[in-house]
């Protein structure tokens, strides 16, 4: 976990891969306060990472950028497909596009989205000129 944390306060790391780490609650919170403090990674890939509902926080603190009013990261490509998340995390992942003016590609592919979650991503889709459509596979 040290590893994991000190990658995130480094000054130089613009592309992180935690692809298939089976990061799930604890280490979802530890990546949420790391990227509070972030301020130049640009790819991060959390592929199949059961994050869950649980991991809203990471969620929205990825694709959001901010903390509070001020901008902290400068991440353009965030990858958060397989990770189980439901209409709770979909609801965080709309929240934060609302706000974000640096993502450019998202992959949110193979979740489990509902119709609420669906409509929360799809709402936020309007109001981003940013984005590219992000992808939703299945």
């Amino acid at each position: 976990m040290r590893v994991f944390l000190f990658a995130f306060f480094s000054k130089v790391l613009t592309d992180l891969n935690l692809r298939r780490n089976n990061i799930r609650d604890e280490g979802a919170a530890a990546l949420a306060s790391a990227l509070r403090v972030n301020g130049v990674l640009t790819t991060l890939n959390l592929h199949l990472n059961n994050l869950g509902d649980e991991g809203k926080g990471v969620i929205r603190d990825a694709v959001s950028g901010r903390v509070g009013f001020e901008l902290k990261m400068v991440l353009k490509t965030l990858n958060l497909s397989r990770n189980y998340i439901g209409d709770k995390g979909a609801k965080a992942i709309g929240a934060a596009l609302r706000g974000n003016g640096v993502l450019k590609t998202l992959d949110i592919g193979y979740n489990n989205f509902g119709p609420k979650g669906v409509a929360a991503i799809a709402e936020a889709l309007r109001g981003n000129g940013v984005l590219t459509p992000p992808s939703v596979s299945e």
